[in-house]
Parts: structure tokens; C-alpha cells; sequence
């Protein structure tokens, strides 16, 4: 005996005659739809971690530019996998989510691209009917984002060390780059002779 349920007609065989009768095929029917309708038919439950990993490979890697997917992967990783890596999805709550973004207000651009990758995966499971809903939905970008808020790249960050160790700073340097300099050092000067300039440039870049 089958069973239909749901728009999407999803088909439950419940058993095949003479294995069982009639009578206990359709009172085994009864059962299962009852269970449908109190939502005991749930899909099973998979940790955020596992989420996280069939996100990045079946949406990040397959849909977004390399650069945009790296940089999911890591707002994703080091900001919400550490403290949601065990939970299930359907026992994390609102809660956990703005605790997280909240902590990253003092940073309103990475705050904003926490809160945006975290959503995206939050819809993505609701589409693939992990959970329900997402618990992201109603909510709006924790803060403005700050055009002047700039987190430094890998090869600035290498700028900034160089600078510091020889006690000089560029000529016109951008001002996430003077912003970092200056919280090293307060008496690194705004100016350098073009020897110097050209020195740290190619350390830099040898870098």
C-alpha cells in the first residue's frame, strides 16, 4: 500500500500484500500520516559544522566568485564555527546568532559581513530543508557599514611589520595602512626619504 503526502506528492510505501493485510496496511497509513500532521516526520538532524561543509561545497564553491567564497569560509569558520560546530541546526536560536554579530559591532563592515554570510547559510539550509525557517529572517544589518572600516589583507599586514621593523612609514600610505601603523608606534613619522621608500619597497615585495 502507498500513501501520498505533501505538494510535492512524496510517495510512502507502507507495505506489500500478502506480507501484511489490508486492514493492517491502512491502519499503519493512519499512523504515519498522523505523525506527519503533528510534525514528527522531520529529516534528520545534522550538527551546523556538517551544514558549514555542505554549504561551502554545494553553494560557495559552485555559485560564488573564489574571492567571495573565501571570504564566507572564513567569516563562517572563525566566527560561528567555534561556538556552533555540535549544535544542531533546529537547536540554534536567534540568540546565538546575534550574541556573535554583536561582539563584532566595534568592526560595523565585519560585523555586516558576518551577519550577511551567516544569513545566506541559514537560507540555504531552510531550501534544502535542513530546518523549517531561518533564524536569521526579520533581522537587519547589525550596523552602517563604515567605508572607512578596513580590515587589512595578508600583503598589508606585511606592509605594516616591515614598516615597524624599519622604524619608517611610506609616503601616502592608504589610511587603514597609517591607521595600523600608528597603533604600533606613535612617533613613526608621516614621511620618508625616497631611499628609504624604495628599500621597503623591495622588501615588501620580497616578501
Amino acid at each position: 500500500m502507498t500513501i501520498l503526502h505533501g505538494k510535492d506528492r512524496r510517495r510512502i510505501t507502507v507495505g506489500r500484500y500478502p506480507a501484511i493485510s489490508l486492514s493492517q496496511a491502512r491502519a499503519e497509513a493512519k499512523r504515519l500520516l498522523a505523525e506527519i500532521t503533528l510534525g514528527m516526520d522531520r529529516p534528520p538532524a545534522i550538527s551546523f559544522g556538517e551544514a558549514l561543509k555542505r554549504f561551502l561545497t554545494a553553494h560557495c564553491r559552485q555559485r560564488n566568485k573564489p574571492a567571495t567564497a573565501k571570504e564566507t569560509e572564513r567569516l563562517l569558520r572563525k566566527k560561528f564555527l567555534p561556538k556552533l560546530r555540535r549544535y544542531v541546526l533546529d537547536e540554534i536560536t536567534t540568540h546565538h546568532i546575534t550574541s556573535i554579530v554583536d561582539r563584532l559591532l566595534p568592526m560595523p563592515s565585519e560585523a555586516c559581513h558576518a551577519f550577511t554570510a551567516v544569513r545566506t547559510i541559514f537560507r540555504w539550509c531552510t531550501r534544502r530543508r535542513y530546518i523549517p525557517h531561518s533564524i536569521s529572517e526579520g533581522l537587519q544589518l547589525p550596523a552602517k557599514p563604515d567605508s572607512k572600516d578596513h580590515v587589512l589583507s595578508d600583503q598589508e599586514l606585511v606592509y605594516v611589520i616591515r614598516a615597524v621593523s624599519c622604524g619608517v612609514c611610506l609616503l601616502h600610505v592608504s589610511q587603514p595602512i597609517h591607521s595600523a601603523l600608528s597603533s604600533f608606534s606613535s612617533s613613526i613619522p608621516q614621511w620618508v626619504t625616497m631611499s628609504q621608500k624604495l628599500s621597503l619597497s623591495k622588501t615588501t615585495q620580497s616578501a
